[in-house]
């Protein structure tokens, strides 16, 4: 069987997107996966068998260059041929995620000449994919290039969901108000295309069968049996310096919660040491670096590489997990779940999550018992306070852990239900 899959984002094993996939598609049997890739970076995987590439830049260059083919085939040489054009366009526009900015990266896309690339429809016309596996997105080009390719293939489409993509933000200006609807247009569009949807959390599930009137199956990252650690830990609380640590994305008013805990760790009155570490790759602006540099407890570490942060976390006494409270930041996380909250769980060390119960990772924590939860900040002195008293029970939350990885997160049971899915609908055609 071969599955084209159609991402913004290149399949490299250290971002989400390439370590998700690689974890749901490796070791599948009987399959050949290809990729579309609609942004910068490189392929880094074990699991892709061909991959082609273009980006904002190369399509915007072939705008104004006649007879210039923005797509080109991923690998060494073209790594390095195309390093002008495997670039931002602009890193001011990216960061600021300004609705604007959106607009123009859409124009340029509706404008450049991807469609008549030699390179991509060599690349259709001799793949004839099986299936279409569309990881899809709150993106106005990425619908309009999907769709494209879907028209043109004719295969049958499956849609892969992580975050929610159709929801209405609250205080939107009218521009933003225009643009979403726009895009939730698009979004019904492409939604109709596909068999069935795949989520990762089961308040999306719910909503988006009502919604889009489509199965919809409940998946995620998924572990092997053999790596699931056992449930045994014990709190040395007469060490010298006992680490918080947090690892990733801050955005999302993430950052504002970490500063919160940081607070009450220096409310704590303790022999030992206690400090928040936070690894991350989001650039700090001036309010968070104001913040993190008010807080004698916060130690922001920057960015670290895959294998530094496996190192990192096993160094860790508690590993930490947040969400933002505002309705902006429950609007993004309240369907998602984090895989870094998998990659925790394999650690076998207690996580502490700080955030609020409407959000889908921080009410499976706290239903399934499997964190020391906080969902207000007035709860966290009080988590804190038990941790060092030692009145949480933390041997039966890694063993809910255990239980849980080993019941609900099978990677052989996961990827069994996709590729029997993937199957039956190849079949039907």
């Amino acid at each position: 069987m071969k599955i084209l899959i159609i991402s913004s984002t290149p399949w490299d094993k250290n971002n989400s997107f390439g370590n998700t996939f690689s974890n749901l598609f490796a070791g599948m049997n009987d399959v050949e996966i290809y990729n579309i890739c609609c942004q910068k970076g490189k392929n880094n995987n074990s699991i892709v068998k061909k991959a082609v590439q273009m980006t904002d830049k190369s399509v915007l260059k072939s705008i104004f260059k006649i007879g210039y083919d923005p797509v080109w085939e991923m690998n060494e040489e073209t790594e390095k041929q195309k390093q002008d054009e495997n670039t931002e366009v602009s890193v001011r526009a990216k960061k600021s995620r300004s609705t604007f900015a959106f607009i123009i990266r859409d124009i340029i896309w509706r404008l450049g000449s991807w469609k008549k690339s030699k390179t991509l429809n060599t690349f259709l016309e001799e793949l004839k994919p099986d299936v279409i596996y569309l990881p899809i997105y709150a993106s106005c080009f990425m619908c309009d290039i999907q769709s494209y390719i879907i028209k043109k293939l004719g295969a049958p489409v499956v849609g892969h969901i992580s975050d929610d993509v159709y929801g209405y933000p609250e205080n939107l200006s009218m521009i933003a108000k225009w643009h979403r609807t726009d895009l939730r247009k698009r979004l019904e569009r492409l939604m109709a295309q596909c068999s069935y949807l795949e989520v990762f959390a089961e308040n999306m599930k719910n909503e988006y069968e009502q919604i889009f009137q489509k199965p919809c199956f409940l998946i995620g990252k998924g572990v092997k049996k053999e790596e699931i650690p056992l449930s045994l830990y014990n709190l040395n609380t007469k060490k010298e310096e006992i680490k918080f640590v947090y690892t990733g994305n801050i955005g999302g008013e993430r950052y504002k919660v970490l500063f919160e805990l940081g607070q009450a760790l220096e409310k704590l009155q303790l022999q030992q040491k206690v400090f928040l570490d936070i690894y991350s790759a989001t650039d700090l602006d001036e309010e968070m670096k104001e913040k993190f540099s008010s807080c004698s407890k916060l130690r922001f570490k920057g960015a670290i590489t895959k294998e530094e942060v496996e190192e990192v976390q096993k160094e860790a006494d508690f590993l930490v997990h947040v969400e933002g409270f505002s309705p902006q930041a429950i609007y993004s996380a309240k369907m998602s779940f984090s895989t870094k909250i998998i990659d925790y769980m394999l650690i076998g060390k207690p996580i502490f999550a700080v955030g609020p119960v409407e959000v889908n990772s921080i009410k499976v924590l706290k239903n399934k018992k499997l964190a020391i939860v906080a969902d207000g900040f007035g709860i966290i002195n009080d988590n804190l306070e038990r941790i060092f008293n030692q009145t949480i029970d933390v041997s039966s939350i890694l063993k809910n852990v255990e239980n849980y990885l080993r019941e609900e997160r099978d990677i052989n049971k996961i990827q069994s239900g996709i590729k029997n899915r993937l199957n039956e609908l190849v079949e039907k055609k």
